[in-house]
């Protein structure tokens, strides 16, 4: 599913600059991150997983909030915590 977002500014000839936001269902990011269904769905409900969005009562991913989110989980070793909260 792909859809075109107006940001705020425009492209310098006066009309909106526009973006491709390219959205994925939930089986797709599970598989992406190697995560079952189940896990995207407690994660959504403690609020610790990538942003999502809600269009009536199906739940899609921006492709670029979930590669963000996946980078900001690197680390490297075992007892890096990151932005530990």
């Amino acid at each position: 599913m792909s859809l075109e977002h107006s940001p705020l500014r425009s492209n310098g000839s006066g009309a909106p600059a526009t973006r491709d936001v390219t959205f994925m269902p939930q089986r797709a990011v599970a598989a992406l991150l190697c995560v079952s269904e189940r896990t995207l769905e407690r994660w959504r409900l403690e609020g610790i997983g990538p942003c999502f969005h809600k269009f009536s009562r199906k739940v899609a991913y921006a492709k670029s909030d979930v590669l963000a989110w996946a980078d900001a989980q690197r680390r490297t070793s075992t007892s890096d915590q990151g932005n530990a909260r």
